[in-house]
């Protein structure tokens, strides 16, 4: 299946981290073609890392987090045609650690699904903003670190006007209630239906956060994300 695949990067050091190309090399087994669009300012060096295993870069500060990325290299992709025989279109960025396990039992049973797009975990919760203040609500919504999205979804006016509406926030908060929590609201209001890889995601609160081991062990989910290795790392007794 022909995959092109747009991969956010962020690095306060403005270096491609080892994780991340083996990210991106493991991801070009499944995607085709991956563009790389970094927020931080990368030198030629650090670019060279990942060379053989993206077709384009993307280097410009936005300070928009992953959706300016995605914005961005969806802009890059669209113009360049690779659209055009693409049959799945992947948003991912670099807030996890992956693959634990082979890309390819995961696209060979989400692929095979009646869906319009997909992604690895859902949250039964969301973040709406109020009187400019984030409030907890029930809105289910895919997490945005790997979405993938078939050709009804990225060739629709709709996906195109989104995506293309992406703006810097103020606060992360308002990136996830406007475009993570938004998106896939969005895209269900117009009919589009979805599902995510990880079952035990539908039915627990954050569950990258509070039900890691499980996904992993009971969904061989081939993800975790970084933050929750680093908070733990952190807060080790020495």
């Amino acid at each position: 299946m022909k995959r092109v695949a747009v991969f956010a990067h962020y690095d306060v050091h403005n270096t491609i981290q080892d994780y991340v190309v083996y990210y991106i090399k493991e991801l070009q087994k499944v995607a085709e073609k991956i563009i790389f669009v970094s927020d931080s300012e990368l030198s030629e060096a650090e670019l060279s890392k990942i060379e053989p295993y993206i077709v384009h870069s993307i280097v410009q500060h936005h300070g928009e987090y992953d959706f300016g990325s995605y914005k961005l290299g969806y802009q890059w992709v669209k113009e360049s045609g690779l659209l055009d025989n693409c049959e799945e279109f992947i948003l991912a960025n670099d807030s996890c650690y992956a693959p634990l396990f082979s890309f390819d039992e995961m696209f060979s049973k989400m692929s095979s699904k009646k869906v319009d797009f997909w992604g690895v975990t859902a949250n039964p919760n969301g973040i709406e903003i109020i009187n400019n203040k984030p409030i907890d609500n029930t809105q289910k919504h895919i997490q945005s670190y790997f979405v993938v999205f078939k050709q009804s979804v990225f060739n629709s006016e709709v996906f195109n006007n989104f995506i293309n509406s992406v703006t810097k926030q103020d606060m992360k908060e308002k990136v996830v209630a406007y475009y993570e929590v938004g998106l896939t609201k969005l895209l269900t209001l117009h009919g589009f239906e979805y599902d995510v890889y990880c079952e035990l995601s539908k039915k627990i609160i954050a569950p990258h956060i509070f039900a890691y081991k499980r996904l992993i062990i009971e969904n061989k989910c081939p993800f975790v994300k970084r933050s929750l290795i680093l908070f733990k790392v952190s807060n080790l007794v020495w």
